[in-house]
């Protein structure tokens, strides 16, 4: 899945290009769904540069994101999608400049304007915020009647609610994501596999062995980073069910 940051890399690239190069301005958010009359009060050709410009940007910034995951570096990527929150938001606000009919005859931004910057900015920081949220490594605790799972879509299952907990080298091929998260090799949330079914998964993908706890309401999946540690907390889950038989 790394290869999708290259995917959007291409993408806003080709953007950036028809925008600022072939004057394709309907391709940019705001322009495209104001009025004539609103438009005309735009200077979209400086627009147009601006945004094809910040679109070459994101563009590299998500180049240097692929390069971060393919070594293994997630956790510098923070800083690049935090980059990327702030430019955004500067951006959002720098635009407005390219449109007169933002401004009020003392030359004083518009309220309404005003509104939709802050709520774009805001929407902004909560998609990246997510996004960056599920990048946290899963933290798995264990008590002494349940195992609980920290971070996205954590819960907790009780040691007599297994029925069966295995270790795996590899999964059936996942069909579909239902409701989860799934960046790079990250795997949250629920999902449907072949064979199994619906599960819940929290694990690196690629990276096995799995511990898979089998419950009357499903399956749960789940691995550290490291194989080791998945086959130290696989012998632990086991221990504790059993005590708890």
């Amino acid at each position: 899945m790394d290869y999708l940051f290259l995917y959007l890399a291409g993408l806003l690239l080709l953007m950036g290009v028809l925008i600022k190069k072939f004057k394709f301005y309907w391709l940019i958010s705001g322009y495209n769904t104001a009025s004539k009359e609103r438009q005309e009060q735009m200077d979209k050709e400086g627009l147009g540069r601006f945004m094809g410009n910040y679109l070459y940007f994101l563009a590299g910034m998500f180049v240097v994101v692929f390069l971060l995951m393919w070594f293994d570096l997630e956790k510098v990527s923070f800083f690049v999608f935090l980059i990327i929150i702030l430019s955004t938001i500067y951006v959002v606000i720098k635009a407005q400049k390219y449109d007169k009919g933002a401004y009020n005859p003392d030359g004083s931004m518009k309220m309404g304007q005003k509104i939709t910057i802050g709520i774009i900015s805001l929407v902004t920081v909560g998609v990246i915020g997510m996004v960056l949220y599920g990048l946290v490594p899963t933290k798995y605790v264990l008590n002494e009647d349940s195992l609980t799972i920290k971070g996205m879509y954590g819960e907790s299952i009780s040691y007599k609610d297994m029925k069966k907990v295995e270790l795996v080298e590899s999964l059936p091929e996942i069909k579909v994501r239902t409701n989860g998260y799934a960046l790079n090799d990250v795997l949250k949330g629920h999902f449907k596999l072949e064979q199994l079914g619906k599960a819940k998964l929290f694990i690196q993908f690629g990276n096995p062995p799995y511990i898979i706890i089998h419950t009357d309401k499903g399956y749960l999946i789940i691995n550290e980073p490291d194989r080791a540690k998945t086959s130290q907390l696989y012998e632990e889950i086991s221990s504790f069910k059993e005590k708890s038989s």
